[in-house]
This record gives C-alpha cells, structure tokens and sequence, in this order.
C-alpha cells in the first residue's frame, strides 16, 4: 500500500508527522479533517497530504471547520431527514428575485436524469428563457471586448484569496469592456464561492463561470449538505431528500449565480463574440488510446469493462473526489471513484440545449472544468482516469468553439487542435506557483 507524508499545521507552525496509509489520503482529499486521534497519535492541529503528481492539499483551520468541533461519530441506524432549514436571505445568498413564488417541488413521474435536465432548465430559466431559440446577450452587449480566462482559484486558502484581494479591475480608459471566465474550482464551501464571484463581479464587466469537482464536495467530517443544498435535495426529491448529492449542490450553485449575476449559460458578448460554459466530469477511458496491445493484437481495452478504461485503477484514482455523492441513477452506491461513465454522461446531458442553439457566425469561447482531449494532459499517468472526457470535445466542436478554457490539470497550456485553441491558465496551490502569478489570460478578439 502506498504511503503518504503527513504534516500538521498549527500555531507553532509546520512540523513533521509520520506517514499513513492512501486509505487516509483519500480521506483528507476529499476534505475531512485529519485529527490526532484519529490519524497520527500526538499530533495536533490540522494535516496537510502530499500527493505525487497533483500538488500539495492543505485542510486550513479557517476555512473548512474549527478544531473545537468534535467529529460527528457514526449513527447506529440511518437517521430521520432533518427539517430543512430556513432559506437564507437575498442579502446573504442568491435566492428568486423578490415577490416570486418558491420553485415548486418537481413531479416524480419522470426518469431521474429527465427530472436532473428539468431541474436545471428551471434555474437557468430566469438568465436564458425557455423556449428562447438563441444565446441570450449580456448586458453592456456590444463594443470592444477583452475575454480573460482563470481557473483553479481554490480561495479556501488564504494565500489565494490574499491574491483575489490585490488583483487590480482590467478596466482601462480605452472604452473596452472585460469578460471574465472562470474554468472552476473556485472553493468548496459555498460561502467561500459567493465571496469570490462577488469579488470578480465588482472588477469585471461580465463573469461567466463553470463549477468544477471541489465545490461538489461535502465537507468536514459530517459531510452534512449545506443550507442551499439541503433546499434543493428536498425540492429534487420531496418526502425523501438525500443525505448528500452533488448535482444538488451543483444546481444550488447555479442558483446562486443568478442572485450575483454571474451566467453559468452561454451568451453573447457581441454579434461576432459569444461565451459559453460546459458542465463536465471525467471518466476512466480518459487516456485509452495510450494503452499497450495485448499479446494476441487485440486491443486492451476490448478485455475489460468499457466504462473503466484500459488500465486497473491506482488507489489514488479509486479515492478521487470520494467527498462528492452521486444519486443511484448515474453512479452505483458501492462503486469506487467517480470515472465510471454515468456521472459524465449527466453532466453533458446538461449542456445539450446550449450546444443545439449555438450561434452561427461569430468567435465562441467555451469552457469546462475538465479538459477535453488526452493530448492536454501531461501529468502523472495513475491520476489520468480523473482528468477529462474525450467526449466533451465532440460537444465544444458541435458549438462551433474557436477557444476553449480548462482547469483541473493546474499546469498552464496554450496549444492548437484540429483547429481549436486550447488554454489553462491556473492560479492552483500556494505550493505550485514559483514566482508570482501571472494573472488571467487575456484573449483579444476583433469587435
């Protein structure tokens, strides 16, 4: 079993502890918090895990839960839905514009995945009606515009929200306007992404946003849902809310966008310049057509099961993202790993409608949070099954796209594929950045 080094975070500072099992990692990766007594005897404070390949995750005493907090230990039998909360205020989250009736409970006649594209279509409704056949425009449409392109802001940490802080508004007195398009994993709890895009609101004409895997995580040892989440798991399933679900928090998250005015669908910035996100998840034949040939010249792959890849799984790939939370109709309750197929599949079926109504003329920029081609991906092959979906690309070429933007992979490209331009540009972990930071990329393109 592969082992991990640990260190603990405290008032005194950085020291060493031992190393623990991947079986640990995992846990610390999906963002429960590592205690002495329940990983490393004597060490107190927080633990931080090294991960060869991917970078350095720190679990930060401020941002993620208090150290007074005790673990919530294991229920003995399931415990009853617990009441959902009161809804926050406009002030404090988004909430439906004020005077307008709560979305009502969805029927359960249909399918769970119709009933997941519904729900989406219902929260994206106030910023791109229904039946409305084109991309809706953003304010301010029209002019000279500058696109910039971020990722991986990751603010849960103080050295990245210290740079959110600094980075100065790209207004100028030239007359053009900015866009900005963040290509996911702003932060994992929601506090922490409303704070972030409120700030890129305040500097940015427009700000175009895609979720990535961290903010579908739920936190800390409980792994409770969030207030925003819980109204949206007892909205999705009435009588019977889920204890957790990632595509709640996600539709959660869209929600709350709406209340900030950041667009989570596509738009037009100009006549000629249009701007459109792709939801996105990864799966496991990510990097197949790098796989060896067996003996008898077949193909690996057709000996395996087709959902998974080629590969066996490393240990690392099996406890990716293990802090989200799937419903039964995409992804099996006792399934390791998320790169099964069924979690992609979801994502981009919600990207359907967006990509049929792509406009004709013009430059498109989209973006996902996973990268769409293996040719992208340079890293550390035992976390390959965890970086894209090939499948994805088909759908940013079908909506006409000049430029597509990225996240995950945190390692900053530019490059050219059968005639699409491909860009990260990462803010990623403290740890990753030698020097300071370049900023978002600016693309430029003629009004």
């Amino acid at each position: 079993m592969a082992s991990w080094r640990v260190t603990a975070a405290n008032g005194a500072g950085l020291r060493c502890a031992s190393s623990v099992s991947s079986a640990i990692m995992c846990r610390a990766y999906r963002g429960e918090v590592l205690r002495a007594r329940d990983a490393v005897a004597g060490d107190a404070g927080w633990a931080c895990v090294v991960k060869p390949g991917y970078g350095l995750l720190w679990a930060l005493r401020r941002d993620l839960e208090r150290t007074d907090a005790p673990p919530s230990p294991a229920p003995a039998e399931p415990p009853a839905p617990p009441a959902p909360p009161t809804p926050p205020t406009p002030a404090a989250r988004a909430a439906p514009a004020a005077g307008a009736p709560p979305a009502p409970p969805l029927p359960l006649l249909d399918a769970p995945g119709d009933r997941l594209v519904r729900a989406f279509r219902a929260a994206e409704a106030e910023e791109w009606p229904a039946g409305a056949p084109r991309w809706p425009r953003v304010a301010g449409f029209g002019g000279a515009w500058v696109v910039h392109v971020i990722s991986d802001l990751h603010t849960d940490m103080a050295e990245n929200r210290d740079w959110l802080a600094r980075h100065p508004s790209p207004r100028t007195a030239d007359g053009a306007k900015h866009c900005v398009v963040v290509a996911g994993d702003v932060a994992t709890k929601l506090d922490a992404v409303e704070a972030t895009l409120r700030a890129l609101t305040a500097s940015y004409d427009a700000v175009f946003y895609v979720p990535g895997n961290h903010e579908l995580w739920y936190v800390g040892v409980a792994g409770a849902h969030e207030p925003e989440a819980w109204a949206e798991a007892s909205r999705f399933s009435p009588g019977n809310p889920p204890k957790r679900d990632s595509f709640c928090k996600l539709l959660a998250i869209v929600r709350l966008c709406r209340g900030l005015g950041v667009r989570t669908g596509p738009a037009s910035l100009t006549d000629a310049l249009h701007v459109c996100p792709l939801f996105s998840w990864y799966r496991g034949t990510f990097l197949d057509d790098a796989c060896a040939t067996a003996s008898d010249g077949a193909s690996v792959f057709t000996k395996v099961r087709r959902d998974v890849g080629c590969c066996p799984a490393s240990p690392q790939e099996l406890g990716f993202d293990a802090g989200c939370a799937w419903p039964a109709h995409v992804q099996a309750a006792d399934a390791r790993g998320s790169f099964g197929g069924g979690v992609a599949d979801a994502m981009l079926r919600l990207n359907e409608r967006r990509v049929a109504a792509a406009p004709e003329n013009g430059a498109v920029v989209t973006c996902s949070h996973f990268l769409p081609r293996r040719e992208l991906y340079v890293g550390w092959r035992g976390l390959g099954k965890c970086m894209g979906d090939p499948r994805l690309d088909a759908q940013l070429r079908k909506a006409r796209c000049a430029v597509h933007c990225c996240g995950h992979a945190h390692t900053d490209f530019d490059a050219t594929h059968g005639g699409v331009r491909y860009v990260q540009r990462a803010l990623g972990y403290p740890h990753e950045r030698y020097g300071a930071f370049r900023g978002p990329l600016a693309l430029e393109f003629p009004p």
